[in-house]
């Protein structure tokens, strides 16, 4: 009786035993899995935060260069600009200038571009309406810092002569609009453009120099006023 005890007591160890050890397995295979997505999950998160922190660094570091051209042109023309003197500005290396730019002209290029766009965009959007234009205009002028530096008489000569026409154009179809064939000829309508053009880009420059004391809706009324003394 006893010998019978204990054999069933051995099989019911032994079938206790067996459940044990696959619940250990299972439970460790899940612990494992789960350990591996931890460290799977933890892994990209680093990642995604080294990414984050080194296009931050670098959006930093280009926004800093691009605030020492602005600085710089207040003093200085665009052509005695050098890499180093921007690098000194914006508190870095010439390495890391030259890890963004080729040259201090790529930088004003790409700087240039994207405001090429925006200008063009604004006459663009008022074609027809050259009060809300002209008042975009001052208003961009007044909050963008570069755009005033390249537009000053230190700036680009590229991007002064891209204002100019794009002003002569603008007004040349306004011309076209407002006075028929017979009024102005075709050769009148484009000199008045083009004088009316510099006059605008003059104005500007002044206000630039001037510290642009008075407000965007004042200069827009004044350069209003001035348009018709190009006819």
């Amino acid at each position: 009786m006893l010998l019978i005890l204990l054999t069933y007591f051995l099989l019911i160890w032994t079938q206790c035993s067996k459940i044990m050890i696959k619940y250990i397995i299972q439970r460790y295979k899940i612990i494992s899995r789960q350990k591996k997505e931890f460290l799977d999950t933890l892994s990209k998160s680093v990642q995604k935060i080294f990414i984050m922190t080194n296009d931050n660094r670098r959006a930093n570091t280009k926004k800093a260069i691009q605030e020492a051209m602005v600085t710089l042109l207040k003093t200085e023309s665009f052509d005695d600009i050098t890499t180093i003197k921007i690098s000194k500005e914006a508190g870095i290396s010439r390495s890391s200038f030259y890890t963004h730019y080729k040259d201090k002209f790529e930088l004003i290029d790409s700087c240039q571009r994207t405001l090429f766009n925006q200008v063009e965009y604004i006459f663009e959007k008022h074609e027809g309406n050259k009060k809300q234009a002209f008042l975009e205009i001052f208003e961009f002028l007044k909050r963008e810092q570069l755009l005033s530096a390249l537009i000053s008489a230190n700036g680009t000569r590229e991007f002064q002569a891209f204002i100019v026409n794009k002003v002569r154009i603008f007004i040349n179809t306004d011309f076209q609009n407002r006075f028929g064939r017979e009024e102005l000829s075709p050769v009148e309508k484009e000199y008045s453009s083009i004088y009316f053009a510099y006059a605008f880009f003059g104005l500007c420059q002044s206000w630039i120099a001037n510290g642009k004391k008075e407000s965007p809706r004042q200069m827009t009324n004044l350069i209003l006023k001035l348009l018709p003394l190009s006819l």
